[in-house]
């Protein structure tokens, strides 16, 4: 029988075709093109981190940028005798103005770039401020030499002007530029921050009702906290000191805002017991940490007392340490680093130290 043939009558050629060529040339450039764009990306991405990273291995320079100078104020306190020195000085988030909190209870607000005063309030009157604290949003606790404390909050607020509202003058602001107005009974300052879009910086002060915190005056404050909730430490001329948590609730049908104060007193002695050895001077500092869990309370020569503060019925002390080990420094600065847990200490030999709780 003879063999059956495969042939159908049509010959296949064995050679690849055009179109496939094509493909493959065109695959083969697109992924040629693909790979070194990909290197090119990367080598941009490394360049740009190095230029950003290398002035950082590069030595410190501290360079004057501009200087606004404030015309000088005499102090209440002393007839005149000298200037007032401000116990507080910020400036809004686009550095076009800035305010200073004198001693006397006013708050100077001025322009960056040429000194002008832009308005002078008086926040209080009647009262002197004996004790203040700062915290790093914006909050503030005042205390005075009636014993009273008020907390509240200085900043700045900042509003975006519809253009059409706003006179001739301003409309012909340069973009980046800025002039002084009073918009809605608030001096302040107008800026162009594009062709369209204009700014309006002022001064806010949201200062609340006086607490009755001691029979004396306030020596040194401490705060802690936010959102509804602030921890104070009050320390007042006869050595008390106390702890209050003070909580705020707004009725959302009234909007009344009641406020819930606890106390509790600080096991500190000012003369006798464990205040036999800090008898000599009163502390210099006291800080109160974020939480408002934990008070500091640290002297001139560096000693230091530390609180544990959960329990507000059951303040103890729990630890003594020495800050400064050489005997003959001081120390000159004390404040909390952002978070207020660890605390930076500076002293009179140009060293700064930095202080934090652990756990045994």
């Amino acid at each position: 029988m003879p063999p059956t043939s495969s042939f159908t009558g049509r010959s296949r050629q064995r050679k690849t075709s055009k179109l496939v060529r094509f493909g493959d040339g065109a695959a083969r450039t697109l992924i040629t093109i693909g790979g070194i764009g990909t290197i090119i990306a990367v080598l941009t991405v490394m360049t740009f981190l190095l230029w950003v990273t290398f002035p950082l291995f590069l030595p410190a320079k501290v360079g004057q940028v501009h200087v606004a100078t404030m015309a000088q104020t005499t102090d209440a306190t002393t007839n005149g005798a000298k200037a007032a020195r401000p116990i507080k000085i910020a400036a809004d988030e686009y550095q076009l103005m800035a305010y200073a909190l004198m001693p006397d209870g006013t708050m100077r607000v001025i322009r960056l770039d040429n000194g002008q005063t832009i308005e002078n309030r008086q926040l209080f009157s009647g009262e002197k401020l004996t004790a203040w604290s700062f915290g790093l949003s914006g909050d503030v606790a005042l205390g005075f030499d009636s014993g009273q404390v008020r907390t509240g909050r200085l900043g700045f607020a900042i509003d975006f002007v519809d253009p059409t509202s706003l006179e001739d003058q301003a409309k012909k602001l340069e973009v980046g530029h800025s002039m002084a107005m009073t918009r809605d009974g608030r001096p302040g300052l107008l800026q162009r921050a594009t062709a369209n879009q204009y700014r309006f910086i002022s001064a806010r002060v949201d200062l609340e009702d006086p607490i009755p915190a001691a029979t004396s005056a306030i020596t040194l404050l401490a705060q802690a906290g936010g959102g509804g909730r602030t921890s104070l430490a009050v320390m007042s001329a006869d050595g008390v000191i106390k702890l209050e948590n003070i909580t705020e609730r707004k009725n959302l049908l009234t909007r009344k805002v009641t406020r819930q104060v606890e106390e509790g007193h600080v096991p500190y002695e000012p003369t006798g017991g464990q205040g036999a050895v800090m008898a000599q001077k009163a502390p210099r500092y006291m800080l109160l940490s974020g939480l408002g869990d934990t008070l500091y309370l640290i002297w001139s020569d560096g000693r230091l007392l530390r609180y544990d503060a959960r329990d507000i019925e059951k303040i103890a002390l729990v630890e003594t340490r020495d800050l400064v080990e050489d005997a003959t420094a001081q120390v000159t600065a004390c404040r909390f680093l952002l978070g207020q847990g660890t605390i930076l200490v500076g002293d009179s030999r140009g060293e700064v130290g930095a202080w934090f709780a652990t756990k045994p």
